[in-house]
Parts: C-alpha cells; sequence; structure tokens
C-alpha cells in the first residue's frame, strides 16, 4: 500500500513549476523499529543512500558522543527492492553511524566512519554483485574512516586517528596499509577531490581565531587543509585555503568547515562545503562548488549560484546529468536542480515538493528519485524533542512519470 503525501561561471538557475507534491509516495520508515522514538529518533537520520545492483542501499545511525542518540551503533545495512516492494536487512557494521557508499571497481564500499570497537583497527566492507559481504579491520589506530576512493591502482581512506589526521594506501585491496600524516594539527581527513586526474586529501578548515588562540607557534606555522598526492606522499597546498575552496560566500569565520558529498565528473569535481557541526561528526551544509582545476596558480573553482534560499544537501552524478538536492526553509519545498555535464552553467529544477521537513540524502534508480528524511538540531548541549522531526527516516519516493513532462 502506498501513502501519498499531501499538502566564477556565474551559474543561472530556472525555477519549476513542476510540483510533485501530490505524488509522493512514502514507502516506509526502515529504522524506526531499531530506532523507535524520543531521543533515537536522530539516529534515524538517512545519512546517505546508494544505488547498487538494482537495489537501494540506505545508512543511519549517529556517531556523536552527546545527544541526541549518542553512540547508536551496531547499525544494520538496510536495502530497498522495487521490485519487490520491500526492505531488506542485509547486514550489520560495527559502526556508530553509516555515513557514506561509495561504488569502487564493481563493488559496494561502506568506510567505517566510528568503529564500536576498539581503537587498534579501524574498519571497511564490502559487498560484492553477487551478495557478499567482507568485513575488513586492517587499518591501524583508525577511530575515523570518513571516506574511501581508489586511484592509480591503489586504495585511499580518509583518516582521523586518535591526535592527528592522516591517509591510508593500499596496494593490495585493503589488507596492508601505509599510514601518512598528515600536518601537526589534531584534526581529520574528510574527503578527496579528483581533479584533472590529480588527488586531493582534504581536512578541515579551522578559523584563524581558533588557532591564533589556542596553537602553538609551529603548529600554525604547518597548518594546512590541503594535500596533493605526488605518487609518494601528499604534499601541502598552503593556497588552498577556504577562501579558494569555498569562493564567493560569505563564511562565518567562527566557524570551522569541511568539504562533504564530493563526487567526480570527468576531470573536474563537485562538492559541497559545510560548517562541522555536532561534535565534528555531521556538517550543515552552506554551499555547491564545481572545480575545474586545482594546480598551483591556475586554480578554478566556481559556486553554483543556487535559487535564493536553497541549501544544498546532496549530489548524484549518473553517465551525463549531475542533480543537486536542495531544501528551502522559506518555501518549505525539496527541491531537485539539474545540469548537464557539459554544460554545468544553466541549472534547472526539475522538480519540487512540499515538505515541512528537508531531504538528507537522495538517490536515482530506474528514473525514480528516491529521498530519506533527516532532522538536525541547532546545540547538542542543549537540544529539544520537538527538533527531531517524527517523519526523520522515511524513504520518499517521486517516479518517474511524476516529473517527466512530455
Amino acid at each position: 500500500m502506498r501513502i501519498f503525501l499531501l499538502g566564477i561561471f556565474i551559474v543561472s538557475f530556472l525555477f519549476s513549476r513542476n510540483d510533485v507534491t501530490e505524488k509522493v509516495e512514502i514507502l516506509g520508515n526502515p529504522y524506526s523499529i531499531i530506532y523507535k522514538s524520543g531521543e533515537f529518533i536522530y539516529a534515524r537520520n538517512i545519512w546517505d543512500m546508494q544505488v547498487f545492483n538494482g537495489k537501494l542501499y540506505i545508512g543511519s545511525g549517529n556517531s556523536n558522543n552527546f545527544g541526541p542518540a549518542p553512540n547508536a551503533g551496531r547499525v544494520p545495512i538496510i536495502s530497498y527492492n522495487p521490485i519487490s516492494d520491500k526492505f531488506t536487512t542485509e547486514y550489520t557494521v560495527a559502526e556508530e553511524q553509516v555515513d557514506c557508499f561509495r561504488i569502487l571497481d564493481d563493488k559496494l564500499y561502506i568506510p567505517g566512519h566510528d568503529a564500536t570497537q576498539k581503537w587498534d583497527f579501524g574498519n571497511f566492507y564490502t559487498r560484492t554483485k553477487e551478495g557478499k559481504w567482507n568485513k575488513y579491520r586492517t587499518i591501524p589506530n583508525a577511530l575515523h574512516v570518513y571516506d574511501i576512493t581508489k586511484y592509480n591502482n591503489k586504495l585511499f581512506v580518509a583518516l582521523g586517528l586518535n591526535t592527528v589526521s592522516a591517509v591510508g594506501l593500499s596496494g593490495d585491496n585493503g589488507h596492508n596499509w601505509n599510514i601518512q600524516q598528515m600536518g601537526l594539527s589534531y584534526s581529520r581527513v574528510y574527503s578527496f577531490l579528483k581533479v584533472s586526474n590529480n588527488l586531493y586529501a582534504c581536512k578541515s578548515f579551522s578559523p584563524k581565531w581558533h588557532r591564533n588562540k589556542y596553537w602553538s607557534k609551529k603548529r600554525k606555522k604547518n597548518y594546512y587543509s590541503v594535500g596533493e598526492y605526488d605518487g609518494i606522499f601528499f604534499k601541502e597546498r598552503y593556497d588552498l585555503d577556504s577562501n579558494r575552496l569555498f569562493p564567493n560566500t560569505y563564511l562565518d569565520f567562527k566557524k570551522t568547515k569541511k568539504i562533504i558529498r564530493s563526487e567526480s565528473l570527468k576531470n573536474k569535481a563537485i562538492y559541497l562545503g559545510a560548517y562541522i557541526h555536532n561534535n565534528s561528526h555531521q556538517g550543515i551544509p552552506f554551499g555547491a562548488y564545481i572545480a575545474t582545476s586545482l594546480e598551483k596558480n591556475k586554480v578554478n573553482i566556481q559556486k553554483v549560484n543556487l535559487p535564493k534560499g536553497y541549501k544544498p544537501w546532496d549530489i548524484i552524478v549518473r553517465y551525463k546529468d549531475v542533480y543537486i538536492l536542495c531544501y528551502s526553509l522559506i518555501s518549505f519545498r525539496i527541491s531537485v536542480m539539474h545540469a548537464h555535464i557539459d554544460n554545468l552553467i544553466d541549472w534547472n529544477e526539475l522538480f519540487y515538493f512540499k515538505s515541512i521537513s528537508f531531504a538528507r540524502s537522495f538517490e536515482l534508480l530506474d528514473g525514480d528519485f528516491y529521498f530519506g528524511i533527516g532532522s538536525e538540531i541547532d546545540n547538542y548541549k542543549n537540544w529539544k524533542q520537538d527538533e527531531l522531526a517524527p517523519d526523520t527516516g522515511n524513504i520518499l519516493r517521486v517516479k518517474k512519470e511524476s516529473y517527466i513532462t512530455q
């Protein structure tokens, strides 16, 4: 049964008249059986979704050490099969949160965001097309594995160790690792960017006032946020600071920033800038950006000029199409923005629908869009129950025939 919802290139955009509110389907709330009510509603946040082998894979949980619902693992990996119209628990990861899925070499990868086990090793997980799950508890001293990618036939992981940030490199598919520390500062490597066939590891962008007040002279002198891989090591790129990576953006100088939701498109990268939120693991996005070149003295990064009040939450790159998931607190609408990979200047609003809650993640399977409803708090030290929307964790669908116009 279905429940239907009721009631710088300077990049241009076109508003859509395609309101699909009355055509949105609620498929269910698969994590509500585990995270039933109260503060545990927060752990139903759908941090990421990924299409793999004809199914939709869903990640939830919470790795925050404070409320609400602190350290909510272990987390079941739930898939949705559109043919059988069923949610299925396929596997359980020893992590507090499933924050990110990646597809590498025709396998589904899950970086071990925050292991529920001891700190001697960090994890990552894989699923083959044949349905075999594997856990690799092989990354030395990794408290957090935030991202995973492949480059030049090597596996790379973005790490937070106990005291420093680091990148792990493996030439044997993750059985053994070379751990490379990135700087002296207590930080974490959150993401990778691939631009013009080069690989970059991105840490947090710490505000200057914080560095001046709390850091030693040596630590400040050696501070950098981005490392460029030269084939052996990640070298410091002092020039790639927050003003370069997040251009044409009014940035809150008091807050630490990071890159999330990075995706590759041809020789470019598209990503979201976000303020670190809720004990460093979560993020509140403030903009979407396209990096055409990160070469020294030739840096070319442009901001996607979204409609006023639209906050980007997720990105899909599918063949020659790019989609950005947005939410507007002004008009209370979830929107899908679209551009062609060969023309990232002109964006159009593919469709939208009304919603009191925002969608944190989305995916595209056989022309149908799926959305994972989220909720967020302002302050983990003083949060209120009414900040946690009861529909957190709902999986919504908009079918192709609902938004395609002849």
